[in-house]
């Protein structure tokens, strides 16, 4: 492959990885309400949660369908590889997503229905979240070639992708909380504030132990991180975590409610630089790079066509919709805080019940 073509696959790689990771911010925080959603006593309250990403509910997974296109147009054998050894995973995840999608339909339910509403929407947020945390899992640890599934070495490869899910279930219910944080108000955001503590401790700690475990289980992984050329490039991005996971710590009883979400989207953002680093140039880990599955290049111009056509509209649409439902959600009938929980720190919202 000549040098100038060399570029045409990395580019369709590196959008497709850009709308994945899209998604997963922008459809992370929803996924990160319907974890949430179980831990919200008031009826009103999870109609507020409802009501904050309805605006938003369809177009966030449009990100998902696009990156799925492009890596299907410009790297079809890689897709048919990754389908059918992931192929449990991602079933998994497209049931939850359904499951979750369904739900919504029926949101305006009340009792039976209401409440296997509510457990379909929080049930199918989980699976979701986890079966897509397993699916890093496995493409960290690798899906392709042969690898040891006995001894320890197996063992740790039982364990690793499900520990990934966990993480990236601690994720979501943070950028949830950090949503919900700044869309609400009240009750429902005092128990974003409070719970979102526990979800960045679950998800820096579940990151640490995968840092710690992938370079055992992948050579490539490890050669990759300890190469000098590397090592700085690593190590800045190691250090940028721990100063942005400090600052989102201080900033979520801090009266600018934007700021936690903020801080959570940069989280997210180096931790899938790390990913993307850690896997590149594989398409299907660690067997086929990406320049030896790339399509024909007559597909992958085609494939230019969704990049030049499709991405700028679906960007100027999500702009104008989160611009036009920017602020905060409002309750229909306000609840009347109570005495009770005066004196808690509420950077000055009204509070009627918090988690303690």
């Amino acid at each position: 492959m000549s040098g100038s073509a060399d570029y045409v696959p990395l580019l369709c790689a590196a959008v497709a990885a850009a709308a994945i990771l899209a998604y997963v911010l922008m459809d992370g925080w929803e996924l990160g309400v319907g974890i949430l959603y179980p831990l919200v006593a008031r009826q009103a309250d999870r109609d507020l949660l409802f009501e904050s990403i309805e605006p938003f509910w369809g177009v966030n997974e449009t990100w998902l369908a696009l990156g799925g296109m492009l890596l299907l147009l410009a790297f079809p054998t890689a897709c048919s590889l990754l389908l059918f050894r992931l192929y449990l995973p991602i079933f998994a995840m497209l049931v939850a997503l359904a499951l979750r999608g369904l739900s919504y339909q029926f949101r305006y339910q009340a009792g039976a229905v209401g409440r296997i509403r509510g457990l379909a929407f929080a049930g199918g947020s989980m699976l979701a979240a986890l079966a897509q945390g397993y699916i890093v899992g496995r493409l960290l640890e690798g899906v392709g070639g042969n690898v040891a599934t006995s001894g320890l070495n197996g063992l740790l490869r039982g364990v690793f992708p499900i520990a990934c899910g966990l993480g990236l279930v601690g994720g979501y219910g943070l950028l949830g909380a950090c949503w919900l944080i700044l869309k609400a108000e009240g009750t429902l955001q005092v128990m974003a504030r409070e719970v979102s503590h526990s979800a960045l401790v679950l998800a820096a700690a579940l990151m640490v132990a995968v840092c710690l475990f992938t370079p055992i289980l992948s050579p490539h992984v490890a050669r990759v991180w300890f190469d000098p050329s590397m090592r700085i490039v690593l190590l800045l991005i190691a250090a940028t975590l721990v100063v942005v996971i400090w600052r989102l710590w201080a900033s979520l009883w801090q009266i600018a409610d934007q700021r936690p979400l903020q801080w959570a989207v940069i989280f997210f953002i180096l931790a899938f630089a790390g990913i993307a680093i850690s896997l590149y140039p594989y398409i299907v880990p660690y067997q086929f790079t990406l320049y030896e599955l790339a399509n024909d290049p007559a597909s992958l111009k085609f494939a230019g066509i969704e990049l030049y056509v499709g991405i700028p509209v679906i960007v100027l649409y999500l702009l104008l919709g989160y611009w036009t439902f920017r602020g905060k959600s409002r309750r229909a009938a306000p609840v009347v805080p109570s005495a009770a929980f005066a004196s808690r720190k509420t950077c000055g919202n009204n509070v009627d019940l918090h988690l303690s």
